[in-house]
């Protein structure tokens, strides 16, 4: 799959008539995402909120270049040109970021795409760093994406390993729907349309596309629980990473039906 791909355009375009035209940007977003787009956008065309509102002139897309998202940022752009911006949030926990996001400005200026270079209002530190550091990023996101659609390139490799977490933390329903594919924060949809593919799918495509990426040295961090995690579905073959990711969906259709 190379960057701009007419065919890849083609289809961007074609998923476009597939959709009421007053709804053009949610579909900004490379179509190799198929059936998990798709469902996404139903599920916000469902939701009450969405229902009635008028809908953003752009869509926002957030990355750090690491696996899809650089993807992600060249297809929409190639599809839908002037109607796609990027964010990248610095979170300033190491050291080497600032270039990585510089990195990430140049590229996005490349393909003549708005970027945003985002941090945290304070230092991010104390214990849960991850946690802290989420909560950071996505305040940031959803106030700089003023009432745009967010899309994050979160994958299924992401969403077997969230459920895998909180499996071992004994959570419920509403936990174990794990990373939705809509979600709604304070009043801003954000959309997850790569939940069914895999990182080395989307890794393969990035390296294809030519454009740069980082691997971000904190996700093989052993502090973290999801980096345990990680290292448990490498070694354990028979764990399917897209059968989990498909249960999570699952388990959040279920948790929507019992929260009605």
């Amino acid at each position: 799959v190379r960057r701009n791909d007419p065919r890849l355009v083609a289809a961007a375009r074609a998923a476009l008539d597939a959709v009421e035209d007053s709804r053009p940007l949610i579909v900004a977003v490379p179509v190799s995402i198929g059936r998990t787009y798709n469902e996404a956008v139903a599920r916000a065309d469902r939701d009450p909120r969405f229902v009635g509102e008028a809908h953003p002139q752009e869509s926002g897309i957030f990355g750090t270049f690491e696996q899809a998202q650089e993807q992600v940022l060249a297809l929409a752009h190639a599809a839908f040109p002037g109607r796609v911006a990027a964010a990248t949030f610095d979170h300033r926990l190491r050291a080497g970021s600032d270039d990585e996001a510089a990195m990430v400005a140049n590229a996005c200026a490349g393909l003549g795409i708005p970027h945003a270079t985002l941090t945290p209002n304070v230092p991010i530190d104390g214990s849960s760093i991850q946690a802290r550091a989420r909560e950071a990023r996505y305040e940031a996101l959803v106030a700089w994406a003023a009432g745009r659609l967010l899309l994050t390139a979160h994958h299924a490799d992401d969403q077997a390993e969230t459920l895998l977490m909180r499996l071992n933390r004994a959570s419920g329903l509403a936990g174990l729907a794990a990373i939705r594919a809509t979600r709604w924060v304070e009043g801003t949809a954000v959309i997850r349309p790569l939940l069914g593919w895999r990182r080395t799918e989307l890794r393969a495509i990035v390296e294809a596309s030519g454009l740069p990426f980082v691997d971000d040295p904190s996700n093989a961090d052993p502090r973290h629980d999801r980096t345990a995690i990680r290292a448990l579905l490498a070694a354990t073959p028979m764990l399917d990473p897209v059968a989990l990711a498909a249960s999570a969906t699952f388990l959040s259709d279920a948790e929507d039906v019992v929260g009605r």
